[in-house]
């Protein structure tokens, strides 16, 4: 979906292609922790999820600091920017597709635990309709927050993103210490 966001020109399929990489970004925010605890020997669930969270961490800094990279080097290439705007979706796109099948070929079972099943029950759904909406929530605070201060309050793009950038490197730093 994020792959075929940049390659739209028009707002129906626009909206269309971000509804469907908004479903699967949720359905994976919620679903990457419990994996991780699943994949984890024992008591060293909390120990796997800090290390998650940081190389979480450190490649979200690496899509800031290309960012970062392309909004100074945008207004300068002028009618060159389109290619490389769609083409930052085509290559998030396939970063995600490698990730997946890389998930793909995890093991089947984690050593030293049963691996039960995903089991979908019609009377869970309340759970997983607010499990969709606490994703839902931190999308909209974190995507939305920025880019209303970007446009509303006019704070620079190059500043919004030093700011994620350093936070970035805090979670980096600490994330394996605290969960």
């Amino acid at each position: 979906g994020i792959g075929l966001t940049g390659a739209t020109t028009t707002y129906t399929p626009l909206v269309m292609m971000t509804v469907f990489w908004s479903i699967g970004f949720h359905l994976w925010a919620g679903m990457s922790s419990a994996i991780t605890l699943t994949l984890a020997k024992g008591q060293e669930g909390g120990k796997h999820l800090g290390r998650i969270s940081s190389i979480s961490a450190v490649a979200t800094m690496t899509g800031l600091g290309l960012t970062l990279l392309l909004s100074s080097l945008l207004p300068r290439m002028g009618v060159a920017h389109l290619r490389l705007y769609q083409g930052s979706f085509g290559l998030g796109g396939l970063c995600i597709l490698m990730a997946a099948l890389l998930c793909s070929r995890l093991s089947s079972h984690a050593e030293g635990a049963s691996r039960a099943p995903i089991i979908f029950r019609k009377e869970y759904g309340l759970f997983y309709l607010l499990t969709f909406l606490e994703g839902v929530r931190r999308q909209i605070f974190s995507i939305f927050a920025s880019y209303v201060l970007i446009k509303h309050y006019h704070v620079p793009l190059e500043r919004m993103l030093i700011l994620q950038f350093i936070n970035y490197i805090l979670i980096s730093l600490t994330a394996p210490t605290i969960d």
